[in-house]
């Protein structure tokens, strides 16, 4: 058995001393460069390093730096490694407390109002009680799961308008609005924290790394699919075509906001990204292939060599996008805008004031990076596998945890969704107006009522027990995130 090293390291212990080594400088280096690429951009805006947004931004510095070292903690089970991820997440939470605070104290109320303000505060809660269930169940391993999620949603937030200021739908002045959606938040992060039990859970329980990679491919394969999908839907206004004509396109901003096309009613300018249409068309390919060959059981060996390149082109899609909004080459963009379109524009004008943004995808972004984390985490788990279960705590403990959790989970949901009916009632005269968001949140409350069921009363644990709790928070993503960006409702402002 490998020692636990928690006292200074003494000049032989070489061997400890490389474990440290590179997670540290990984870490750091990580660090470093968020911190050249973010300070400068907070010095440029004027608003000051106690201002909402540089707060969250030098949270955002320490939680990747934390979550770098705690991925490192799960393989290498170096016990210095935690303490200085706790510290880095201590400080990145001082931070992000001060953000919310300050976010509030702009806003005149709290921050849980819309997408951007909700994913903030969902970290926020998820950091909170992660070290809550730590202390309860003496579970460190957990943090390692938990802080990376949180890390992922607040990064996300940063693609998302922040608009502290905006006047609220009269619809939204009620005090049941935070009532309702602090229930929303609580009762997502359970889910959340017994989504990554049950992951564990099935780590621990051995389940088949081919499982792992199917699943894996299937999502990427569904995200592609559906930006494609999105990109030919008369909803999405941007009308390209990835696996056909390898097009992608990104909606080209004035002052934050998409500009619309003269004349046609919600229908953007929008501009080509060179290559990213591309990208993305091998990366489905590679997807789509990987999943046949998973599914005929090919050899681990072409399985893995076939998820490493479907990673690899992922994260040129990814890479692509991103260098194509922070170069921010508005000129080169509008160039490849038809003339007939770009003849209702002032040309001039608008190369001097339009900007290309992530933020007019940010749904879309967020998939990609979804895929594209989970398909590392994967690769990871495949190279370091027996390290990593043996690592882990006993089985029965982690399907203990999703069950002690799913028991506060289904309560909170059930708040959440008696409180908005109460509210709807009051605001628009109906307890239930099958609205897309209040379907999803039923559905999602029936599958953890069936998780208790059958947990219960029939004994369902295990293996059957966690794939369900993953279910239950597939559902709680589309909920939360999903039926906000694709279908209009009463909730579209959330």
């Amino acid at each position: 058995m490998s020692r636990v090293h928690t006292g200074p390291l003494t000049e032989g212990d070489g061997a400890a001393q490389k474990k440290i080594l590179w997670p540290m400088l990984s870490s750091v280096l990580g660090m470093v460069l968020l911190a050249l690429f973010v300070i400068p951009n907070i010095l440029k805006s004027g608003a000051g390093l106690m201002s909402p947004g540089a707060l969250l931004s030098l949270a955002i510095i320490f939680y990747v730096g934390s979550s770098a070292l705690l991925i490192s903690y799960l393989l290498r089970r170096v016990e210095r490694l935690l303490q200085v991820a706790k510290g880095l997440i201590l400080v990145g939470f001082i931070f992000h407390t001060g953000a919310i605070v300050a976010h509030w104290m702009v806003a005149g109320r709290p921050p849980i109002s819309n997408i951007f303000e909700m994913l903030i505060s969902f970290a926020w809660a998820l950091i909170a009680l992660d070290y809550v269930f730590q202390r309860i169940y003496k579970l460190k391993i957990l943090s390692s799961f938990s802080v990376p999620i949180a890390t992922l949603a607040v990064l996300l937030s940063t693609i998302l308008p922040a608009d502290p200021e905006r006047t609220l739908p009269p619809a939204l002045q009620s005090v049941w609005l935070y009532i309702h959606v602090t229930f929303a938040i609580f009762s997502y992060v359970a889910c959340a924290i017994a989504f990554v039990a049950s992951i564990l859970y099935l780590v621990k329980d051995r389940v088949k790394l081919e499982t792992f990679g199917m699943i894996t491919q299937a999502l990427t394969v569904t995200t592609i699919a559906g930006i494609d999908w999105l990109g030919n839907a008369d909803t999405a206004h941007r009308h390209f075509n990835i696996l056909l004509r390898g097009e992608f396109f990104l909606s080209l901003l004035y002052k934050g906001r998409e500009i619309a096309i003269p004349g046609m009613e919600k229908t953007y300018l929008v501009a080509g990204l060179p290559f990213a249409g591309n990208a993305l068309r091998v990366s489905l390919l590679v997807a789509v292939i990987g999943l046949v060959l998973y599914l005929a059981k090919a050899s681990s060996k072409t399985l893995l060599r076939v998820t490493q390149l479907g990673f690899l082109a992922q994260l040129a899609s990814v890479a692509v996008i991103l260098a194509a909004t922070l170069s921010n080459s508005t000129q080169q963009m509008i160039d490849r805008i038809p003339g007939q379109v770009l003849g209702q524009f002032d040309a001039a004008a608008l190369a001097k004031a339009a900007t290309v943004s992530i933020k007019s995808i940010p749904f879309i972004f967020a998939g990609l990076l979804v895929a594209l984390v989970t398909t590392l985490l994967f690769l990871i788990l495949h190279s370091r596998h027996e390290a990593i279960v043996s690592s882990l705590p006993d089985g029965k403990l982690l399907d203990e945890v999703n069950y002690k959790v799913v028991t506060i989970a289904f309560p909170l949901l059930t708040l959440m969704i008696a409180t908005g009916a109460f509210w709807a009632n009051r605001t628009w005269g109906s307890y239930w107006n099958w609205d897309p968001k209040e379907v999803g949140a039923l559905i999602t409350w029936l599958v953890y009522a069936a998780y208790l069921h059958m947990r219960i009363v029939r004994g369902w644990a295990g293996r059957r027990a966690a794939y369900f709790a993953i279910i239950g928070f597939v559902f709680v993503l589309f909920t939360f995130i999903g039926i906000s960006y694709l279908l209009p409702g009463l909730h579209a402002y959330a």
